[in-house]
């Protein structure tokens, strides 16, 4: 893609994050050495894409008003018989538990 020119190089910028590509240990078998001692040794035929996000968290504004956690929302309604929240489209919903 970058030859063609669908992709650009931006490996200057203040937002870019670098991307590392390393193995992952994904399981353990036992191979026999030159002794015939059992030796576990891991397999490594997997690959992980590893980014490093610290220049982008730093510009990045923090939430201040962040979404509360499920089981929180679910113990604040526990008991009560209807509420109301604002959607993404700021019309009032209205519901009845039973």
């Amino acid at each position: 893609m970058l030859q063609v020119g669908i992709i650009h190089p931006i490996s200057d910028g203040t937002l870019v994050s670098p991307i590392q590509v390393g193995s992952k240990k994904s399981g353990i078998i036992v191979i026999k050495n030159v002794r015939d001692e059992l030796i576990p040794t891991r397999v490594q035929n997997n690959q992980r894409v590893c980014i490093d996000y610290r220049r982008l968290n730093k510009a990045t504004r923090k939430d201040h008003f962040p979404l509360p956690f499920i089981d929180q929302m679910l113990e604040r309604i526990a008991g009560e018989t209807q509420y109301c929240f604002l959607d993404g489209f700021l019309v009032i919903s209205i519901f009845v538990l039973h």
